[in-house]
């Protein structure tokens, strides 16, 4: 193995301290011990210089920064502004109409039982089939009426009163609270009955 820089500074050294093996040396090698010398000057200050073999000091390395933007929220997914209000009015009966088929004929009501939504809007198509008889001038008088109950003593809703053979449009709206109530003929209170109920 040849001789590290530190090595060959040491023998140096010693030659230079040794004057007789210094002169000895310089006798009879002056050439050989100067290129010693330099070469040894060189590979030393090569060692300790930052720099590589050719002199040169390498340039730093630069990393080159990477920009990262974080996608916002408005960019994954569409932002609701405003959220759809579903209203019970949309289900109730407030804005709906029904249509109610009703006829008397023989002193009744064709129908024993009317169901509507609460809050609809009603309308009865009434149709009065006692036609005059024989022995009768005009027919018989009918109309159709709401009220809260048997003892009619809240009327929700009472029709004109026609004669027979006649036809009549009632419209009225239904009580906004679910529940049994009453229709009865006012002209036949006890005679033409039925049961009106809200949903």
């Amino acid at each position: 193995m040849f001789p590290t820089p530190s090595e060959n500074a040491l023998v140096i050294i010693l030659i230079t301290m040794n004057g007789t093996y210094h002169t000895t040396m310089m006798r009879g090698y002056p050439l050989l011990v100067l290129v010693f010398l330099v070469l040894t000057y060189s590979c030393i200050a090569g060692c300790t210089s930052t720099g590589n073999i050719y002199g040169n000091t390498p340039s730093p390395v630069t990393t080159p920064e990477v920009s990262v933007t974080p996608l916002s929220d408005s960019a994954i997914l569409p932002v609701l502004t405003s959220v759809p209000q579903v209203t019970a009015s949309a289900f109730s009966g407030s804005n709906r109409t029904v249509m109610v088929e009703l006829t008397a004929a023989k002193m009744a009501f064709d129908q024993s039982s009317i169901t509507v939504p609460a809050g609809a809007s009603v309308v009865v198509n009434f149709h009065n089939r006692e036609a005059p008889g024989s022995s009768q001038v005009t027919g018989i008088s009918h109309n159709f009426a709401v009220y809260d109950s048997s003892a009619a003593k809240e009327k929700i809703f009472s029709g004109e009163i026609i004669t027979g053979g006649e036809d009549a449009t009632y419209k009225f709206s239904a009580p906004a609270i679910p529940g049994t109530y009453f229709f009865r003929c006012d002209v036949h209170p006890s005679a033409m009955t039925g049961t009106f109920i809200v949903r």
